[in-house]
């Protein structure tokens, strides 16, 4: 072979750097994927520990006079980005205005899907009464008062449910 012909073509180098840019390319839709995926599970996480701290600021009375009932979360499907945590003054166990204790936005790509039982206008309101909590789902309470907030991501199809129910209040993700 003379030294003239060593070495790639140029077909076989367009070749070669193609393969490289398709798995480069496949690589990084993957991680994109995986990436928006662990935002919508430390969403959901996000969400999980804000409404086991509202129940336990109702265990503990945290800044509850004897007029307050409780701590709550109060979710509307048309501002699906952000909850309300409330202090009921009322003793009606439902959001009200002037309640309000802070907004807490939900962050990143992540929003209410959809909420269930939903209240009047796609709203739901979860409660805990002091001090044992007792939980109350709308206003109601029953041994078997149960609610779930799906959440999805804009971008993936993903989504995280956030459960809450049974005696107690159990709060989990699934």
């Amino acid at each position: 072979m003379k030294d003239s012909e060593k070495g790639f073509t140029l077909v076989e180098l367009l070749v070669s750097l193609f393969v490289i840019a398709l798995i480069t390319a496949l690589f990084l839709a993957n991680y994109r994927s995986g990436q928006r995926e662990r935002e919508g599970i430390a969403t959901g996480e996000k969400l999980v520990n804000g409404l086991r701290e509202v129940q336990n600021m109702t265990i503990h009375r945290v800044n509850l006079t004897e007029s307050d009932s409780g701590y709550g979360a109060y979710f509307n499907l048309s501002a699906p980005d952000r909850y309300l945590i409330f202090k009921d003054a009322n003793n009606d166990r439902l959001y009200q205005a002037g309640e309000l204790t802070r907004t807490v936005m939900l962050g990143g790509e992540t929003k209410l899907e959809s909420i269930a039982p939903a209240g009047v206008s796609g709203q739901l309101e979860i409660f805990f009464l002091a001090p044992n909590p007792t939980l109350y789902i709308n206003g109601a309470s029953t041994p078997a008062a149960a609610a779930s907030i799906i959440l999805r991501h804009n971008q993936v199809d993903f989504q995280k449910t956030v459960f809450v129910g049974g005696a107690g209040g159990k709060i989990y993700l699934d």
